[in-house]
């Protein structure tokens, strides 16, 4: 009679590792050292794969983020042009300030808007000015172009070249000369139709007043004014001073490239300072009119017609105050300058 085999157990890896785990538990004991930890419940195991998942996702998008900051660091801040239209009242001045950080003042004000514009430069972290250009001899374009150039260091002055004679042009040529400044006299060194690159893509050009022109020889100061123009890719400003008739006349004779974005309309937008026929070769998309309280009837109904004509937004310093463009060239945005 045969004997019936006893079942043959499952194999079980716990017996297994079990003469292993006595002697392991003897050898601490014989050693001194702490009982070995139990294992992870298996239960629990589960948990580590997503974890493990989400712990590479939170690194790879740590990575990321700090790739991203790496690169933008390494970019090239963008290029902005800004151009301010200062608030001084019945009078001019505008701030150039390029990408590079030159700063161009155009024009000064009157007298009585010296703490205005003072308080708007040293707002702007205005120093020093790269270039002083008074656009012609009349007090409410230069009258604070002696205290300009006492209290702020100013590498070039330009000037139309129209001698009046005034005391304040004098006292302007004198502190020119006292502190050796470099002086561009725009008709006297026929500047009229150059260019200037003032860096990072900005060019300035100078349109008159032509040393040829008619209106040069004649006693009329509004007629020798410096208008230029100031360009940044595909926007531009132009300057036109507070020339007339006679001057816009000949500007567009000249053949010059007189078309702009943005227009600083001339004269603080007198009966005279603009017409329709060189707004149809401006075209401006913007006209900033700089003018205050006065009784010269500035800006004239007759140019604003002419204007909402040729289809400009029309700006107004003594309805807005400052008003600042910036650009970078390809667009552009003009708004209210904050207080």
């Amino acid at each position: 009679m045969f004997k019936k085999k006893p079942r043959a157990r499952p194999h079980n890896l716990r017996d297994a590792a079990k003469p292993l785990d006595d002697f392991d538990r003897l050898a601490r004991k014989r050693l001194g050292l702490p009982p070995p930890e139990k294992l992870v419940n298996p239960s629990r195991r589960r948990w580590l794969p997503p974890l493990l998942l989400l712990l590479l996702i939170a690194c790879l998008i740590s990575y990321g983020v700090f790739r991203q900051r790496k690169h933008s660091a390494a970019l090239p801040p963008p290029r902005t042009l800004t151009v301010a239209f200062l608030d001084v009242g019945q009078g001019d001045s505008t701030l150039i300030q390029t990408p590079s950080g030159k700063n161009i003042l155009l024009d000064t004000g009157p007298p009585p808007a010296a703490g205005p514009l003072f308080a708007e430069l040293e707002r702007r972290g205005v120093t020093r000015l790269d270039m002083l250009i008074i656009s012609h001899p009349d007090r409410d374009h230069d009258g604070n172009c002696l205290a300009i150039l006492r209290r702020l260091p100013t590498a070039t002055v330009v000037d139309s070249g129209f001698v009046k004679g005034s005391p304040t042009q004098m006292a302007m040529l004198a502190e020119i000369k006292r502190q050796n400044i470099p002086f561009v006299n725009v008709t006297q060194q026929r500047l009229a139709g150059t260019s200037q690159d003032l860096g990072d893509g900005v060019m300035l050009t100078y349109l008159a007043p032509d040393a040829y022109s008619p209106t040069v020889s004649s006693p009329d100061v509004n007629n020798s004014s410096i208008i230029l123009k100031i360009a940044l890719g595909r926007v531009s400003v132009l300057f036109m001073g507070d020339a007339e008739g006679p001057e816009r006349a000949t500007l567009l004779a000249s053949g010059q490239d007189v078309q702009a974005t943005i227009l600083k309309v001339a004269h603080h937008g007198s009966q005279n300072g603009t017409d329709d026929t060189f707004l149809a070769r401006v075209h401006p998309e913007v006209a900033v009119i700089s003018c205050g309280l006065n009784s010269y009837g500035h800006p004239n109904p007759v140019t604003l017609d002419a204007l909402r004509r040729a289809g400009a937004n029309i700006w107004r310093t003594d309805l807005q105050g400052t008003i600042k463009l910036q650009t970078d060239g390809r667009t552009y945005q003009v708004g209210l300058s904050p207080k």
